[in-house]
């Protein structure tokens, strides 16, 4: 078996080519199978006429904070996106559509229909008035100021701890619906 560093191809000695890359060494069988059987991201080199694998490099402590930082950012959208908020006794959604339908119930003002049934995350209704709407309106804005200061509380104790990769950053955050209801 032969290979060339710059192609990073192997070939077989008994196939014949019209060229061959000028850098081709011969390796064994057993510098073959050992290269075939490397990890995913490792890369060959050829030292001294041998293969040698060449490890995936472990991550910057920069990569590492940039992915971490990443997975709290997920985290923060994610209960932004799906958590809800409590107004009162009841849940309501907090996903972008709820949010604008939301917004414009606060718009219409004294103008929202009498007696219209809104939806709340368990699954019951509650009739939706000014005054729900308005409540509705800033609890979801505390809602996202608090799970903001969450991730931000996370990411600069992520950034300030020895091991960034090993931070966690899954307590802390405002409750969510389904926390709520989770079984203890």
């Amino acid at each position: 078996m032969r290979f060339s560093k710059i192609t990073g191809n192997f070939y077989p000695e008994d196939t014949e080519y019209s060229t061959l890359p000028p850098d081709i060494v011969t390796v064994s069988q057993e510098d073959y199978e050992r290269a075939m059987g490397r990890a995913i991201g490792e890369t060959l080199d050829v030292v001294n006429g041998s293969i040698v694998i060449v490890p995936v490099p472990a991550p910057t402590a920069s990569e590492i904070k940039t992915v971490k930082l990443e997975a709290i950012k997920g985290e923060r959208d994610r209960r932004i996106q799906t958590g809800g908020y409590k107004v009162g006794a009841k849940w309501f959604h907090s996903d972008t559509f709820s949010r604008t339908q939301q917004m414009g119930l606060v718009m219409l003002g004294a103008n929202i229909p009498a007696n219209t049934p809104w939806k709340t995350m368990d699954g019951t209704a509650v009739v939706m008035t000014q005054a729900l709407a308005g409540q509705i309106f800033a609890t979801a804005a505390a809602s996202d100021i608090a799970i903001f200061a969450a991730a931000e509380t996370h990411k600069a104790a992520m950034e300030a701890a020895v091991d960034p990769s090993a931070y966690d950053f899954s307590g802390s955050w405002p409750q969510t619906y389904a926390e709520s209801i989770a079984p203890a």
